[in-house]
């Protein structure tokens, strides 16, 4: 019985009964079938078992140096899709931010364009930071529909502030881990 997706029934086998125990090839069929089905439906994950595929994060700013650029000590990244989900995890080590920069900060480079979404963001973990200037950044936001999240910090009155240029420093460093749907 080949099995369609959605369905309001499930699939029924009947017992098998051979005398030695051993499964005819079409009842493995079935099952594999129906598997292939619910995959069909809900999305193959990229992911099954296999290692972590990389990313390369960055950092810009809204308005880029006017002398020198944002350079990196180490950028490293990595990235598993689960159907519709991306986890990822990132680590940026600066050596050099430029100077005559300005305006609000932005980690760029995920592997995959989040989906659009009413909420229009998803807030993934910052794990460590160092060598920044006040304030630390406290947040990460996945923008909709984008490849890039900005960095922010929270307030007293509950709202999140943008991280800026001058909160850097030519030794910053963020590590970070999280989750978004993807387009």
């Amino acid at each position: 019985m080949a099995t369609g997706f959605p369905t309001t029934s499930i699939d029924s086998y009947s017992t098998k009964v051979n005398n030695v125990n051993t499964v005819a090839a079409g009842d493995v069929n079935d099952l594999q079938d129906a598997v292939v089905a619910i995959e069909t439906a809900l999305g193959v994950p990229t992911y099954r078992g296999s290692a972590l595929t990389t990313w390369t994060p960055t950092i810009s700013f809204a308005t880029a140096p006017t002398s020198g650029s944002v350079a990196y000590t180490t950028q490293t990244g990595h990235y598993a899709r689960f159907g519709g989900i991306v986890w990822f995890n990132g680590f940026i080590l600066l050596s050099s931010i430029g100077t005559g920069g300005g305006g609000n900060a932005t980690i760029g480079g995920l592997p995959v364009a989040s989906a659009t979404s009413g909420l229009f963001f998803y807030h993934p973990c910052i794990s460590t930071v160092s060598n920044w200037t006040s304030p630390f950044p406290t947040h990460l936001r996945v923008n909709s529909n984008a490849t890039t999240m900005g960095i922010f910090q929270g307030t007293t009155t509950a709202a999140l502030a943008a991280i800026t240029y001058s909160s850097f420093t030519n030794t910053s460093s963020v590590s970070f881990t999280g989750w978004y749907f993807h387009a």
